[in-house]
C-alpha cells in the first residue's frame, strides 16, 4: 500500500478512472421514490411541535424564548442571592409544610453521604486509582471482547 505522502501513478489512476466509466449506472429500486415520497408526507405531517425548533410557529419560537429566558434569569437570580439570610428564611418558611414529609427520607440521605464522605477520606487515593483503572480496564475489555466476537459470528460479505 502507498504511503499518503507518494501519489499514485498517473498511468494508474487514467486506468482505474476509464474503468470506472465503464461501469454501467446502477437502477434504483422501483420502490424507492414512493417509499421517499411517503417518509417526506409522513415528515410533513408531523404536528409543529415534533418538528425541529427551527420550523415552530414564529409565535411559539417568541414564547418558547421568552420562557426559557425567564427560567434562566430566575436561576441566575436564585444563584446569586441565595446565600442571603434572610431570602432563604423568607422562601424557606413556605417550604417548610411539604417539605417535613421528607424529613426521614432527607436524615437517610444524609446519613449514607457522610458514611460514603468517610469511605472516601479512609481509602488512599491509590486504592481508588487502582479501583478505576480496574473498572476501566474490565470496560475496555468488553468492548473489544465484544467486537471481536461480533466480528467472528457476523462475517461481512462482498458487495
Amino acid at each position: 500500500m502507498n504511503s499518503p505522502s507518494t501519489p499514485p501513478e498517473p498511468r494508474w489512476v487514467a486506468e482505474l478512472d476509464r474503468r470506472l466509466q465503464e461501469l454501467p449506472d446502477r437502477r434504483a429500486p422501483d420502490s424507492l421514490a414512493p417509499r421517499v415520497m411517503a417518509a417526506l408526507r409522513a415528515r410533513a405531517a408531523r404536528p409543529w411541535y415534533r418538528r425541529t425548533w427551527w420550523q415552530w410557529p414564529a409565535a411559539a419560537q417568541v414564547l418558547s424564548l421568552l420562557v426559557f429566558s425567564g427560567l434562566l434569569g430566575g436561576l441566575t437570580w436564585a444563584c446569586l442571592h441565595v446565600g442571603r439570610g434572610d431570602l432563604a428564611a423568607t422562601l424557606g418558611t413556605g417550604m417548610t409544610e411539604p417539605l417535613a414529609l421528607l424529613a426521614p427520607l432527607w436524615g437517610i440521605v444524609a446519613t449514607l453521604i457522610e458514611a460514603m464522605a468517610l469511605v472516601l477520606r479512609q481509602v488512599s487515593w491509590l486504592v481508588w486509582g487502582g479501583i478505576l483503572a480496574f473498572f476501566a480496564a474490565m470496560y475496555l475489555s468488553c468492548i473489544g471482547l465484544g467486537t471481536a466476537l461480533y466480528q467472528i459470528a457476523l462475517p461481512r460479505r462482498n458487495s
